[in-house]
């Protein structure tokens, strides 16, 4: 006995469906693809971030680099990398990451709030003034008192300035009570720090 043979003849896919098919194919892996590299500079940013509160910035900037080759236009990464060269005492690279995030994400308030501080923690008051209450009017922000009050937090170093001088000229000053640290990292001094509460 004989084995038997497959006798079906092998019929090719006609070339519109054959194309068709591999269209579909490669589109299927062009989707998954950006979702898992999206995915990855995520994790990054959030572990550049990690590392940079840890003190470790070589680590970090480790992470921000391969999430900026992940994704370089994610207005996330830019907004971290920033706080990177923030840290690494770089304010023309902070300043530019920020920018480029704000080109990326022009109404994102949180992208907007995180230059504030930025600008604040800087020296460059008014102008992050206005971006705080830029922030706190966008009505997707969901903690507009935050801005608030991180405008006024930017404002004590100024009013502390005044307050000194107005105490040395004989006018006593009443601290308005212990407030809350200001919600980011090195924070600016708020009224209670300024008055040793």
């Amino acid at each position: 006995m004989s084995n038997p043979v497959n006798t079906t003849s092998h019929h090719p896919l006609p070339p519109r469906l054959a194309a068709g098919a591999l269209t579909l194919l490669l589109a299927a892996c062009a989707t998954a693809h950006p979702n898992k590299t999206r995915d990855a500079a995520a994790y990054n940013v959030q572990l550049g971030i990690a590392y940079l509160h840890q003190g470790d910035v070589a680590l970090a900037k480790d992470k921000l680099d391969r999430a900026l080759a992940e994704a370089p236009g994610s207005a996330d990464v830019h907004s971290a990398r920033a706080m990177l060269f923030d840290r690494m005492h770089d304010p023309a690279k902070a300043d530019a990451e920020f920018r480029t995030s704000l080109r990326l994400a022009p109404h994102d308030p949180q992208v907007v709030n995180n230059y504030a501080v930025y600008l604040c923690q800087n020296g460059r008051t008014e102008e992050g003034v206005r971006r705080f209450e830029e922030a706190a009017h966008n009505a997707l922000y969901r903690t507009p008192e935050a801005a608030y009050t991180n405008a006024g937090v930017c404002r004590v170093p100024r009013a502390t300035r005044s307050v000194r001088n107005t105490t040395r000229a004989g006018c006593r000053w009443t601290s308005p009570g212990p407030t809350r640290r200001a919600p980011w990292r090195n924070s600016i001094t708020t009224p209670a720090d300024a008055h040793g509460k």
